[in-house]
């Protein structure tokens, strides 16, 4: 998949200009740059409903272990699905997409630890 930085950005005082059009070398040179990236994943529409509907069940499942809605609310933790991956591995699976994985390894090498995954 071939991605180009957008070409039609005004500039003042630039030191470099990166004409990659590697995929990988793109995705690395928006995180530089903006801090983000945002990545095709190559997951099916239906998979990724799947995982929609997992991050709402998770939700569901923590407003019940918090007593109630009301509980989250209180400490500003309502609408934030937290720890998914202690809930279901599909997670596991979707922050080990081969796309992230090369991002992990060219950003941290190969030793990382993934701390923490909220939806």
């Amino acid at each position: 998949m071939k991605r180009i930085l957008d070409q039609n950005v005004l500039t003042h005082a630039v030191r470099m200009v990166d004409n990659s059009t590697d995929y990988l070398a793109v995705t690395l040179a928006e995180i530089k740059t903006k801090g983000y990236a945002i990545v095709k994943s190559g997951l099916s529409d239906v998979v990724i409903d799947e995982i929609r509907s997992k991050i709402d069940h998770v939700y569901e499942k923590q407003v019940f272990e918090a007593g109630g809605e009301e509980n989250l609310k209180a400490i500003k933790d309502s609408n934030i699905a937290r720890a998914l991956s202690a809930y279901d591995d599909i997670f596991i699976k979707v922050a080990s997409l081969p796309i992230l994985m090369d991002i992990y390894d060219r950003i941290f090498g190969p030793n990382y630890i993934l701390m923490s995954q909220n939806g």
